[in-house]
């Protein structure tokens, strides 16, 4: 697993790779806090992960609900692969609202 967090110009970006589960909740809590604490476009990019677990679908709740209470969205960016789709269906998240690639909050 890896998550990974990239700053550029107005955007901050955080990028999954692999599986995403209780091993790495930990990374992960600490990266999303400090997406969320940017002030910056925030966008998540799913592309690359396989799966992710319960600790994470709820940290990626919080952060969205954290967002939200300071005005702002998480924006998804790319395509989210099909099992990660359907465990983020299956949990109840509707999360993030599709990456707008005229304002740049698109990561890659």
């Amino acid at each position: 697993m890896s998550v990974m967090i990239d700053q550029t110009g107005d955007l901050c970006c955080v990028r999954f790779e692999g599986e995403v589960t209780l091993d790495c909740a930990a990374e992960l809590q600490k990266l999303l806090l400090e997406a969320v604490s940017s002030r910056k476009a925030l966008a998540v990019n799913l592309e690359r992960a396989v799966r992710l677990d319960v600790s994470a679908t709820q940290l990626l709740f919080a952060a969205q609900r954290e967002a939200a209470r300071a005005g702002r969205v998480i924006s998804v960016s790319g395509t989210i692969p099909a099992e990660v789709e359907k465990t983020l269906r299956e949990s109840g998240v509707d999360l993030f609202a599709p990456a707008d690639a005229t304002t740049g909050d698109r990561c890659e």
